[in-house]
C-alpha cells in the first residue's frame, strides 16, 4: 500500500514515447520532491528492495547503454542519515513526497 505521504511517479516508460523527454521529466520531479521511495531489482540480493533517498545537485537520471532508466540518489538509512550515493537500474517504480506548496510555485 502506498503511503499517503508519496505519490506514484514512475512505473514503466512508456517505449512509444519520447525517452529522452520523459527521462527529463522524471530529474525534475525527482528534484522537486523532499524524499522519495525508490524500488528496484538488486543484483546482490536477487530480490525487489526499497531505498529512500533524495536529489541534490550531484544526481541524475539517464538511459544506460543497455537502454536501462538509471537513477543516482543519495540513499538514506531507516534514521533519515546519509548513507551516500547510490545508483539503481531495473527500477520497478518512484514513489515521490512531494510538498503541496511546490505544486502551487511551479
Amino acid at each position: 500500500m502506498l503511503d499517503k505521504r508519496y505519490d506514484q511517479l514512475y512505473s514503466v516508460l512508456d517505449e512509444k514515447e519520447d525517452k529522452h523527454l520523459l527521462l527529463s521529466l522524471l530529474q525534475t520531479e525527482l528534484g522537486k520532491a523532499s524524499q522519495f521511495k525508490i524500488h528496484f531489482f538488486h543484483n546482490g540480493k536477487e530480490d525487489i528492495v526499497i531505498r529512500k533517498g533524495f536529489f541534490d545537485e550531484k544526481c541524475r537520471v539517464w538511459e544506460t547503454k543497455k537502454g536501462k532508466v538509471a537513477v543516482c540518489f543519495v540513499c538514506l538509512d531507516n534514521n533519515d542519515q546519509i548513507k551516500g550515493y547510490r545508483t539503481a537500474t531495473d527500477i520497478e517504480h518512484i514513489e515521490a513526497m512531494i510538498p503541496n506548496t511546490m505544486e502551487v510555485m511551479n
